[in-house]
């Protein structure tokens, strides 16, 4: 190693248990408009915001679907 390169620091990697997880938040933001309305969709796990009525309906669909499946598969 050169006198002057600065050592390198290790770091263990925390093991997290999925009783130890922190609940996470999804926020979606839309940024297409056109109609002058202010959309906002709230879930347990979601915000969504912004956009047209046909994208805002769009990416609840998704998140909704996403979020169903996931449930689904146990995670």
């Amino acid at each position: 190693m050169k006198d002057n390169a600065r050592p390198r620091r290790t770091t263990k990697a925390s093991k997290t248990s999925k009783d130890n997880r922190k609940p996470l938040h999804l926020i979606g933001v839309a940024i297409d408009k056109g109609d002058g309305h202010k959309r906002v969709t709230k879930g347990e796990k979601f915000t969504l915001v912004g956009g047209t009525q046909n994208t805002h309906d769009a990416m609840t669909e998704s998140v909704v679907k996403t979020f169903e499946d996931l449930k689904r598969k146990g995670r």
